[in-house]
């Protein structure tokens, strides 16, 4: 807990975590998951409405 100021498996980054994943050598996709779904849906399955999702690749 300590290290991550928490204690269960969820990790908060900072706002450089796409460019700190560009550096590690990933190609980067920054999607908006939720914006897919209805308000109804978001609310079902729990989702956070502004949360990015970052798809990364091989260069």
């Amino acid at each position: 807990m300590a290290a991550f100021g928490q204690d269960d498996h969820v990790r908060i980054y900072g706002r450089d975590f796409a460019s700190r994943l560009l550096k590690a050598g990933f190609f980067v996709e920054i999607e908006q998951f939720a914006k897919e779904f209805s308000d109804n849906e978001i609310a079902m399955y729990g989702f956070l409405p502004h949360e990015d999702i970052y798809v990364c690749t091989n260069r």
